[in-house]
């Protein structure tokens, strides 16, 4: 593993620690990572990011309705790592198999 390798591996274990007691933190993590799923997917397009209080918080769209919601991006979570966030999730919930 190289020097950079292990850094993303530290800055992920670092978020992980971050919310791992932390009921409201977990899921805000999960939401936003989520709510990216969606974006990638097209469902939801991002309107423009607000930076307020230290936090930066996106404001969405619904491309089939048009209403608009916020979601606070976690702290902790650079572009890099929530790449990585989302390929994750994708892949679990890709390997989930639905009872039919």
């Amino acid at each position: 593993m190289n020097q950079r390798e292990a850094e993303v591996k530290r800055r992920i274990a670092s978020l992980v620690e971050s919310v791992e007691d932390d009921q409201d933190g977990s899921k805000e993590l999960f939401h936003y990572v989520w709510t990216m799923i969606c974006v990638r997917r097209g469902l939801l397009r991002v309107v423009r990011e607000v930076n307020g209080n230290g936090r930066t918080q996106l404001v969405l769209e619904e491309v089939r309705t048009g209403q608009h919601r916020i979601v606070p991006r976690p702290r902790g979570l650079d572009s890099e790592i929530e790449g990585l966030a989302v390929q994750a999730l994708a892949r679990i919930l890709g390997e989930i198999k639905i009872a039919q």
